[in-house]
């Protein structure tokens, strides 16, 4: 489960998933004060988030930010977001290019990452 916190839009926040993960959701909405409204799945939350068959794109500021659920879209995924969220597998390595990969071994070993961007700056 992923979120995204969004500035400027009618959703407060967009998920990975609307169905998976009603506990968290939950939690989250309930932490940061929005209305159950205000999430929107990944694909129709913005255009701040563009998303295809292979996984979705985060546009910050200065930031890009690549969510792959499949491992199709690995090599895509290796060559230009400057953070590599893998949720569901590991990586295959050779993925030089993001300066933060973050992948299925990791959320194992590590459980739940909170991520933050500020100035080009990002904060684990």
């Amino acid at each position: 489960m992923a979120a995204v916190r969004l500035a400027g839009t009618r959703h407060a926040i967009a998920v990975s998933s609307a169905t998976a993960g009603r506990f968290t959701r939950k939690c989250w909405r309930l932490a940061l004060g929005v209305k159950a409204d205000q999430f929107a799945k990944f694909r129709s939350a913005a255009l701040a988030i563009d998303c295809n068959n292979l996984g979705c794109v985060f546009r910050g500021e200065t930031t890009l930010v690549a969510f792959s659920e499949t491992p199709a879209g690995q090599a895509e995924d290796f060559a230009f977001p400057d953070i590599l969220i893998l949720p569901r597998f590991p990586v295959w390595g050779g993925c030089d290019s993001p300066r933060l990969v973050l992948d299925a071994d990791d959320f194992k070993r590590a459980g739940a990452n909170a991520i933050w961007l500020r100035d080009g700056e990002i904060i684990v």
